[in-house]
């Protein structure tokens, strides 16, 4: 953890005796934030996925993989549950999706459709219940989920920037928000991870429960809790800790940059006309590591017989790969669709760079390596300006 911490720190920071940059410390925080909600879904698709290994997963559909026929994806008694449960809800229109494999059992308020992949009428209903819930409004979505976003990415937001921001709007109603948020980093962390995620979740599965209590009795409704709903919203409430993680971040970053911004280092950043010989250096150096191998690796690939080979081999598989979906799917499946929509413009791609092989490489080359070049260039740029600072 401390190496962990120790990587984040070091781009968080650049540390001149007393001073630090305020702009690092605010993207270190923004990078906490990304990671710990990038954390939070791995967390809880990865949880997901254990724990509907032990479901036995939908059969490809007779008649096709999608249909507004519940019981043309489901098998018959799941369809009877399903078709009570809209009934009661009053649930119109909803389009039926089979689903290839775990994690992807949702609801899509945009589509109006729900995507099913076990044998589990509890999960079926979960997601009923979303669609009772929002009922394919977005306005809907947007006013619950757009707070809950927005409490969570205004922790960093308010310790990073939170005292110039009162000091610019001073008296105002912010102040006291900024403070709040500041003093309470890890409840309204949890509080707008809760409107966004763990409140939808816990009303979905309350309709899920309260219907099979009343069709299968207070057996049904635990035994589904037990299996499969209660277990299910462990795992969101797991995936809150990456997001209290990344808050924890922010706040330390915050408490260890409490200094004022070194204005002899924006001024010298910023002076783009003297521009040291070291920067220039810097890029001709990642310029030509990157760009040398980048355009021998492209020439190799579209120039050469083995290249060549290579390509077709991708092709023929990618080919295969296709063909077998087509017979699973069909045809007008959307991910046969976009599949060949790719396939078609990788074919076209290396047949342009199958007949200009040095024209390809040489702005592959080009690319990489101004890219490269740009980066050692800044990172040689900033050290030349802490240097100018610090003598």
């Amino acid at each position: 953890m401390k190496k962990f911490l120790a990587c984040f720190e070091k781009l968080a920071t650049v540390e001149l005796k007393t001073k630090r940059d305020a702009k690092k410390r605010a993207d270190a925080a923004a990078l906490g934030e990304v990671a710990g909600s990038i954390g939070a879904y791995v967390i809880q698709k990865g949880l997901g996925h254990y724990l509907k290994k032990g479901h036995e997963l939908l059969p490809y559909p007779v008649k096709g993989p999608s249909s507004r026929d519940l019981s043309l994806i489901v098998p018959p008694d799941m369809a009877e549950l399903g078709k009570k449960f809209m009934a009661e809800h009053q649930l119109t229109g909803l389009t039926f999706n089979w689903g290839d494999g775990p994690l992807k059992d949702y609801y899509n308020p945009i589509k109006h459709s729900v995507k099913v992949t076990t044998k589990s009428p509890a999960v079926l209903l979960h997601e009923l219940g979303h669609a009772a819930d929002i009922r394919a409004s977005g306005m809907k979505l947007l006013a619950r989920g757009l707070p809950g976003a927005a409490a969570v990415a205004a922790v960093p937001a308010s310790l990073i920037y939170g005292e110039s921001i009162k000091k610019k709007i001073p008296g105002s109603v912010d102040d006291k928000i900024i403070d709040a948020i500041t003093e309470h980093p890890y409840l309204t962390t949890l509080g707008g991870y809760s409107a966004l995620m763990l409140y939808p979740e816990a009303k979905a599965s309350y309709s899920a429960l309260k219907f099979l209590n009343k069709h299968k009795g207070k057996a049904g409704a635990m035994a589904a809790l037990k299996n499969s709903l209660g277990p299910a919203f462990g795992t969101y409430m797991a995936g809150a800790l990456p997001l209290l993680g990344a808050a924890w971040f922010a706040k330390h970053v915050a408490e260890k940059g409490k200094v004022k911004e070194s204005k002899g280092m924006r001024k010298a950043a910023l002076d783009l006309k003297n521009i040291p010989d070291s920067t220039r250096k810097a890029f001709w150096l990642g310029f030509t590591g990157a760009a040398i191998p980048a355009t021998a690796g492209a020439y190799y690939t579209h120039g050469t017989r083995g290249g060549k080979a290579v390509k077709e081999i991708d092709k023929y598989l990618r080919n295969e790969k296709l063909k077998e979906m087509e017979g699973l799917l069909g045809k007008n499946y959307p991910d046969v669709v976009l599949l060949k929509t790719v396939n078609q413009i990788k074919d076209k791609n290396d047949v342009v760079s199958g007949k200009h092989p040095a024209v390809t490489s040489a702005a592959k080359g080009l690319a990489l390596g101004t890219i490269v070049g740009l980066i050692t260039a800044t990172m040689m740029h900033g050290m030349d300006v802490t240097k100018k600072v610090v003598t």
